[in-house]
């Protein structure tokens, strides 16, 4: 009855029964299913609902994984439909091993595109799910997810990762595809680079297999590297993250005795233009004697690289 008053009264209950069981062991397990189900996302609900998904008797979880679950895949769904207020929830419930694979689950539920929306945070959260369940298969196709994995993943994570890079590059008309991915992966130790090198071998265009080769060979000494410029990562946006065109090797081509010169435009990306009719704008991180920096030039712009 209480709830049912308004939101200003839910907050309120929520807080005193949350003061309650912290303080006076008041027993809260009756009403459990309720209380989880109460479609309220207020910093006391949901203080209130991780409480009960951490309370235990025992051993045992008071609220059971099929419960959890269920609840936290609400919650996913809510996230991905543009509900932020459970972003911050997320991420604080997701601390607990229990929790963070049930998250995992509600995700893996979802289209795999939809792990661009996440937050950093909540997208490394789920690189485990995928790299130490060996689910990352499922995701040989989905372009960006790879990357993401690349580019925010720890080396346990790329290990893993090279293995379905290696698998593209043995497929016709995927190598491109592996290099974009591999172009992700800041450094990469010897172990792995040899592991790429034997796959290497099995392309048959020339062309594509020296430019891999030199992918390898940069990554592989890029934490040594400590003289002239290195061009580590670039991009070529219309500020929309599902639409970000790789230009790292294409930039890395036209640098000339550690000096680049160029102008930003669709000419990177071979006259493709990635979002017709936006401003874009070229992202490059990049290190000079080792010092890493970072940069962005407006479509049009001239690029000179070092910044004077």
């Amino acid at each position: 009855t209480i709830i049912n008053r308004s939101p200003q009264c839910t907050d309120y209950l929520c807080s005193e029964l949350l003061g309650y069981a912290e303080n006076f062991h008041f027993n809260l397990v009756p009403l459990k299913s309720f209380l989880l189900n109460l479609n309220d996302t207020s910093a006391a609900s949901l203080a209130l609902k991780k409480y009960l998904l951490s309370l235990k008797t025992g051993d045992l979880y008071v609220v059971d994984d099929a419960e959890s679950g269920a609840f936290v895949s609400t919650l996913v769904r809510r996230y991905f439909d543009g509900d932020e207020s459970v972003t911050i929830f997320l991420e604080d419930i997701t601390e607990e091993s229990r929790l963070r694979r049930l998250f995992a689950e509600g995700v893996n539920s979802h289209e795999a595109s939809s792990i661009v929306k996440l937050s950093p945070k909540l997208q490394v959260i789920l690189f485990d799910f995928i790299t130490l369940n060996d689910k990352i298969f499922q995701y040989e196709n989905e372009l960006q997810v790879l990357q993401l994995i690349g580019a925010r993943g720890n080396e346990q994570q790329h290990t893993k990762l090279i293995n379905v890079i290696i698998a593209k590059m043995q497929k016709e008309g995927q190598v491109n595809d592996a290099l974009n991915v591999l172009e992700e992966i800041q450094t990469l130790p010897d172990t792995d680079a040899e592991r790429l090198r034997a796959a290497v071998q099995s392309i048959s265009d020339k062309h594509l297999k020296q430019e891999a080769l030199e992918v390898i060979n940069h990554k592989q000494n890029m934490a040594n590297e400590k003289s002239g410029l290195e061009i580590i990562t670039a991009y070529y946006v219309s500020g929309l993250n599902f639409n970000r065109p790789n230009v790292t090797r294409k930039l890395r081509s036209l640098v000339k005795n550690n000096k680049l010169e160029v102008r930003a435009s669709n000419d990177l990306v071979d006259g493709n233009d990635p979002h017709f009719g936006k401003a874009k704008t070229l992202h490059i991180d990049y290190a000079v004697k080792g010092v890493k920096l970072h940069v962005d030039f407006t479509e049009g712009d001239t690029v000179v690289l070092p910044v004077i």
